[in-house]
């Protein structure tokens, strides 16, 4: 198996260097290409090519399996580090919120591939001044610091801040909205409160703040990969949750027709069903999105993207203190469960009536009483905290030998009052009434 993965990354170190051979060869004098893999770095293949007082780094990234994204970094001859765009910009402030990483895809055709290397030699003709003056002694310190600060910075940023500041962003430039605008803003003043801002969203926040409008951005393919992790995040719960659906239906529905078999289901209407269903149902869908949604996540993006998922959610899980780790591996799915059974023990709770007597079923078991074994009483209405309100259909309680109360709430439903009612003639049953001046609703408060 190791074999096949290293021939493959060995085929991708070929195909990016191939790269340079037909893009960047024919424009530049020369070029020094070198493969980079440790487990600091993500692993690439570069190519340094000389200008006059610094170098340009062409770097193509090697990840997930796939050679697909051209990014350009920065070194100068007296500092071994390595800048990236940003860096440029932060220091200089330039006010230029492109996306420059250059991505022309796995299996996209030449002509992609061609274009993300004229739009990196498009960039260092319009910025080659820019990049000469960032190497200047009082800049090339300024912008050490800025570089330092935002690694710092990022060791400490929760990946799910990220995504969700990236997301933000990436909705404000694409519709231009002053509503996204302000959410945008909103979360970065919340951020700079908990945590501050890095260099590149402090620029960004300054220009927005100074009153300028959001700046025209060229289209980034990861707003695209964004937009479909979002969607596949958002089928997958949704997955869950129409399991969760169907699987509380079968159970609900399936109960109420093996009691309906037997007699007169009592109080229930469309609605109590819904909510008997539904209530349960996206909670049960919520303990298979803690369970599955991930898998399924998975199983619905492509190959080559699924290790970003699976390092997404690992890194998302890591960020969390020892409290938030137990209450979402152990707690939350637990909480869930018990729950979705109480919620799930009262949908299936039910009155029966039947030929034979009065059946008191839960989700646990069935109690049947003869007839001659209840009494029964018509509640004309209840009291609540003194004051008496009347019901507006029939509302029976039947109280056993034993002493239980099994009530059936009010029956809205003319045809089961109308069984419940034969079944009284049928055995000279009548109900003592209960009213307003009946002792036993007082008591009942």
């Amino acid at each position: 198996m190791k074999k096949k993965e290293n021939k493959k990354k060995i085929n991708l170190v070929d195909q990016a260097n191939g790269y340079f051979d037909d893009y960047l060869k024919p424009r530049v004098k020369s070029y020094k290409a070198q493969h980079i893999a440790n487990e600091d770095e993500n692993e690439y293949v570069e190519a340094v090519v000389e200008y006059d007082g610094y170098n340009a780094h062409f770097r193509i990234d090697i990840t997930l399996d796939c050679a697909d994204s051209l990014n350009l970094y920065f070194s100068y001859p007296n500092c071994e580090m390595e800048f990236s765009i940003d860096d440029l910009f932060n220091t200089l402030e330039i006010n230029d919120f492109n996306e420059n990483s250059l991505d022309f895809g796995e299996e996209d055709s030449c002509k992609n591939v061609g274009q993300a290397f004229d739009g990196a030699f498009e960039f260092l003709n319009k910025y080659d001044y820019d990049i000469r003056k960032a190497g200047e002694s009082a800049n090339l310190s300024y912008m050490i610091q800025l570089h330092n600060e935002d690694e710092e910075y990022y060791k400490n940023m929760k990946v799910s801040k990220i995504i969700k500041l990236s997301l933000l962003e990436a909705k404000m430039f694409k519709t231009k909205k002053e509503k996204d605008k302000n959410a945008f803003l909103n979360y970065t003043d919340k951020l700079s409160a908990e945590i501050g801002l890095d260099n590149s969203t402090k620029r960004l926040v300054n220009y927005l703040k100074q009153g300028y409008n959001i700046p025209d951005v060229k289209n980034d393919s990861s707003n695209d990969y964004d937009s479909k992790f979002g969607k596949k995040t958002v089928l997958s719960y949704m997955i869950c949750d129409i399991i969760g659906l169907v699987v509380c239906a079968m159970m609900v529905l399936g109960d109420r027709i093996i009691m309906s078999g037997k007699g007169i289901v009592l109080g229930d209407d469309i609605l109590s069903i819904i909510i008997g269903i539904g209530v349960p149902g996206l909670i049960l869908g919520y303990l298979l999105t803690r369970l599955f949604a991930t898998k399924i996540m998975i199983a619905l993006m492509p190959n080559e993207e699924k290790d970003v998922i699976i390092g997404y959610r690992k890194k998302r899980f890591d960020d969390l203190n020892f409290f938030e780790k137990i209450f979402s591996k152990y707690l939350a799915p637990v909480l869930a469960i018990i729950v979705f059974l109480i919620l799930t023990m009262f949908s299936m709770s039910s009155v029966c009536v039947t030929e034979n007597g009065i059946i008191d079923h839960s989700m646990f078991s069935n109690n049947e009483y003869a007839y001659e074994e209840v009494d029964v009483f018509l509640e004309k209405g209840y009291y609540e905290d003194g004051e008496y309100y009347e019901y507006d259909y029939p509302y029976y309680t039947f109280v056993t030998d034993d002493g239980n109360n099994i009530s059936t709430g009010e029956i809205r439903n003319d045809e089961d009052v109308k069984y419940l009612e034969e079944q009284f003639a049928k055995r000279n049953i009548n109900p003592l009434i209960l009213n307003e001046d009946s002792e036993e609703l007082k008591e009942k408060e």
